[in-house]
């Protein structure tokens, strides 16, 4: 079935502001319920797990135990004590009811029962509670699982419409989790599963079994039990209905000094290749599954700002982000172990793809793309005039509607104060096709306040492509180089002599790649032009592969390029959407970089060597 997103919703739950939802928790090692049914027959059930609902209307809060299952069977018997026909028998107890879950072959309508608790005679919850510790972070998160503590999940859905709530505590009985990425994945169950819709009357004779997984502190999918066809004429009960909610997420370990443990924090994977270093700065996480497309900027007092997409909603590039920042003070070697939101996300879908650039004002511009719709992409410029503390209100660069893509460290000012964005535009405003890529500029004269948009630069005849993802630079004699990325195995080049008004047509060069962009840059120690792209030209068989990561220069205003030197050569890996700075005599590069142990986009690293070194 279709994953459901259901209509609770909680506000965001951010790591480290983190309490116990219900307090004290239970430890559910040591508690059980006792009941005081006929003489025949007094059971007692380990606790598996507890869901409180609340109506804040009526002031009414009840709590429910979810007790284990068992088999059918003749109770006390001398022999053949499992029934025929045998089912599971799972009791659910609240102070005044029983709810039993008989899951038999076939399904049953006699699935769920609703029934006083006067046959029990009663029933008593006998809860032993521990002293338990909030996990507020993947680190502490990983470390406790690594330690093998106990660790208890605590969920707490809403019902916007109603106000009630309800709060699922459980064990976690199954943790997926990578050491080495510090991420981690709840998987338990049963739990019971409310319908807070209903009103307190119906709450009973609404419950369901499930099972959560989660993996990130503010959503929790579920998976419900539910009757499924098997054959023509039967059905058997199968946990099969998915469905997601926004959720508010606690992890508690147990803090009893049993078995003493440290937090281990990740530490960040630093790669020394040659003089080359790399570090893979930014990997995904537990409600941050990408982390791609940012930019340099060297500060007046010296730090360097990394402004990136981060990634919350998901992974793909329609899904939620915001632009997140980060410092370094000692040329990139090391950066700020947090983030600082620089833009939250003010989309409808996100915000992405930044480019930095220090105006001849003095002021530091911010340029990012905010996606309102698949027919609404478009980019905006803020400016800061305090080296990135505050910023101004955004300004709209692309007045025509439409889906245009402005890449990262694509935005330049030209000799003569010109701005320049360079774009391509794929939607047409109430379309959904994606079109073949059409580039263009869009410019400004007065330091971003107004923006004119330059000629079309048409794609290439049979190039389905289109002209994807333009990159420009102003040569020495004053034109603007543009290349693009397309599917025809190369970057087509074209030139403008006019300041982005005009263009020739798109040719294609003998710069070899796949449909993957090109970074270029003027080295301010010689004048040369540098080149990263993934260069394909040793292997026409790499296909839309994007690797290897290749730098290059030109000394004759990319006619030619020489010193090609590799940075990245996984074959397994993705490395692109690089953004370069220089800082001193050092270059520095950022870009996705993954293997095949991560998804493609998902991790952006920080890369340096010296100027020197490329021309060695």
């Amino acid at each position: 079935m279709m994953m459901i997103a259901a209509s609770m919703a909680f506000a965001q739950c951010r790591a480290g502001d983190a309490q116990p939802l219900l307090d004290p928790p239970i430890d559910y090692g040591r508690s059980y319920l006792t009941t005081a049914g006929g003489a025949g027959n007094q059971p007692v059930f380990w606790i598996e797990s507890r869901c409180r609902i609340t109506d804040p209307a009526t002031g009414e809060v009840r709590d429910y135990y979810q007790c284990a299952s068992c088999k059918s069977e003749d109770t006390f018997a001398t022999h053949d004590l499992f029934l025929a026909n045998n089912y599971d028998f799972l009791p659910v107890f609240s102070e005044t009811e029983s709810v039993i879950f008989r899951r038999r072959l076939p399904a049953s309508e006699e699935y769920r029962q609703v029934v006083p608790i006067s046959p029990w005679g009663k029933a008593t919850p006998v809860v032993q509670t521990a002293k338990m510790r909030v996990l507020n972070t993947p680190d502490e998160i990983v470390s406790a699982i690594e330690a093998a503590v106990p660790i208890i999940a605590q969920t707490e859905l809403r019902d916007e419409a109603s106000g009630r709530t309800a709060i699922i505590e459980c064990p976690v009985k199954t943790m997926n989790m990578n050491s080495t990425r510090r991420v981690y994945q709840v998987d338990t169950g049963p739990v019971l599963l409310p319908d807070l819709a209903a009103t307190p009357d119906q709450w009973s004779a609404t419950l369901r079994l499930a099972f959560i997984a989660f993996n990130a502190p503010d959503w929790a999918d579920f998976v419900v039990d539910e009757p499924t066809p098997v054959s023509a004429d039967t059905k058997a009960h199968h946990f099969q209905e998915r469905l997601h909610f926004s959720a508010r997420n606690v992890l508690l370990a147990l803090d009893d000094g049993s078995t003493p443990w440290e937090v281990k924090t990740r530490t960040t994977e630093v790669i020394q290749q040659g003089e080359v270093t790399k570090v893979r700065l930014l990997p995904p996480g537990p409600g941050n599954p990408r982390n791609s497309e940012g930019d340099f900027i060297e500060l007046k007092d010296g730090r360097l700002l990394l402004v990136y997409t981060h990634f919350t909603g998901g992974g793909g590039d329609d899904d939620a982000a915001f632009l997140a920042g980060r410092t370094s003070s000692d040329g990139g070697a090391t950066w700020a172990s947090e983030d600082v939101t620089i833009v939250p996300n003010e989309g409808e879908m996100n915000v992405m793809s930044v480019s930095l650039l220090r105006l001849r004002s003095g002021e530091i511009g911010l340029l990012y793309l905010c996606k309102q719709a698949a027919d609404d992409c478009r980019a905006y410029l803020r400016l800061s005039t305090d080296e990135g503390q505050t910023w101004s209100e955004p300004t709209l660069c692309i007045p025509p509607g439409g889906y245009y893509v402005v890449n990262n460290d694509r935005v330049i000012q030209l000799a003569g104060g010109r701005i320049v964005v360079p774009a391509a535009r794929h939607v047409l405003p109430g379309e959904t096709q994606f079109r073949p890529g059409t580039a263009m500029c869009f410019l400004s004269d007065d330091n971003g306040r107004s923006w004119t948009q330059g000629a079309e630069i048409p794609p290439p005849a049979g190039c389905g492509s289109g002209l994807q993802e333009p990159g420009v630079i102003e040569l020495k004699d004053g034109r603007i180089m543009m290349l693009c990325r397309t599917d025809q195995g190369s970057q087509y080049r074209c030139y403008s002599a006019d300041g982005g008004m005009t263009w020739t047509a798109a040719e294609p060069t003998g710069i070899k790649s796949p449909c993957s962009p090109a970074t270029l840059k003027r080295i301010p120690q010689t004048g040369d032009i540098l080149m990263v792209w993934n260069d394909h030209s040793g292997d026409p068989a790499l296909g839309q592969k994007r690797t290897p990561l290749t730098v290059a220069v030109s000394r004759d205003e990319g006619q030619t390029w020489e010193h090609s030197k590799t940075i990245e050569d996984d074959p397994a890996g993705w490395f692109c959407y690089t953004a370069m700075e220089f800082v001193g005599e050092r270059v520095l590069l950022s870009y996705c970089a993954t293997g095949a142990d991560l998804p493609h986009l998902s991790q952006t690293g920080v890369t340096y060597f010296d100027v020197d070194w490329v021309y060695r």
